[in-house]
């Protein structure tokens, strides 16, 4: 692994982050690769020779590095999601140039965004100066620092990440499949949780201070996180039931509410159709209908209306009646 000094500079209206090398630059067909063509993704370079070093300038200009980006605020979920999947972009398209993937540079001040981290720029460095499970696992350990604990979708992503950063023998493929299977599944299972965001949080300092302490009892961490899932689990369980017969109480009082009101409007309306029909009767008696109408038919009349009376309270009943 080649050692790395880092410097940076400004040309005019230029800024360059300058990293000096031990190692041969020119015949690097990997840096020619980088100096003759723009690739999508990556920081332009190019070379200079001096006393048996060389020294690789990247153009940084109207950008900033990642922990300058995130100094007094927290990456979003979405933000996080389009760092990733440029960094996917990336090595698709550092693939076509014929450069290895793990030559990305995946420590966070070596990656360059704009203000709005609409445009992110890696660095691409051919003599890798760090295992790749190291850089990936410096990267997942300060986006995890810097996520909202309060947004669980973050929280998840970041942990399946730097689970998997603990992988010795982890290459850039399984990287960019694992970061697209984490955002399959955030997509589908967004609201699916059995686990909740301090427990997360928990075990990701488990995890890292494990791993800062060189200890290797992750068995036991684990069994016991699950059985405090369950317990919690059958807690939720029980608040839920309550809460669900505290807030079907009040349902029950208004339907009973409604089957009064409902009952007071059905003997109202019948009360009305039958005074009407008593009124319709005796106004005919009145207009003298008697000589018109033969009295059968008059009575056949008024027990029509008292039914008709009957039938559409019945209706109001059915109509107005609460529905389960």
């Amino acid at each position: 692994m080649a050692q790395m000094e880092v410097s940076y500079s400004r040309r005019l209206d230029y800024q360059y982050m300058m990293i000096e090398t031990d190692e041969e630059a020119r015949s690097d067909y990997r840096l020619s690769m980088l100096i003759n063509n723009r690739i999508n993704g990556f920081l332009s370079v190019h070379v200079q020779q001096m006393n048996g070093k060389s020294t690789l300038s990247y153009e940084i200009t109207s950008l900033e590095n990642l922990p300058e980006f995130l100094d007094a605020r927290k990456i979003t979920y979405d933000e996080m999601v389009s760092l990733l999947l440029q960094f996917c972009s990336a090595v698709s398209e550092a693939g076509r140039y014929l450069l290895d993937g793990e030559g990305i540079l995946l420590e966070p001040q070596y990656i360059y965004v704009s203000k709005s981290l609409e445009r992110i720029r890696f660095c691409y460095y051919p003599y890798q100066h760090m295992p790749l499970h190291q850089s990936v696992n410096v990267l997942c350990r300060f986006l995890i620092d810097h996520i909202d604990y309060d947004d669980r979708r973050s929280l998840e992503l970041a942990y399946g990440l730097f689970q998997e950063s603990l992988r010795e023998n982890l290459s850039i493929s399984v990287i960019v499949g694992c970061i697209k299977d984490r955002l399959e599944n955030a997509t589908n299972d967004s609201c699916d949780s059995k686990v909740s965001s301090v427990q997360i949080s928990s075990q990701i300092n488990k995890q890292i201070t494990d791993q800062e302490c060189g200890q290797s009892d992750s068995k036991q961490t684990d069994s016991g996180a699950s059985e405090q899932e369950k317990q919690q689990k059958i807690q939720q369980e029980k608040q839920y039931k309550n809460v669900q017969q505290v807030s079907d109480s009040p349902k029950r009082e208004k339907t009973k509410c409604k089957q009064k009101k409902s009952s007071v409007t059905v003997i109202g309306i019948l009360l009305i159709m039958v005074i009407l029909g008593y009124v319709f009767f005796t106004a005919g008696k009145r207009l003298f209908l008697l000589d018109l109408i033969n009295k059968n038919l008059l009575a056949a009349v008024g027990i029509f209306i008292v039914v008709a009376a009957v039938a559409a309270a019945f209706m109001a009943y059915w109509i107005l009646k609460p529905k389960h």
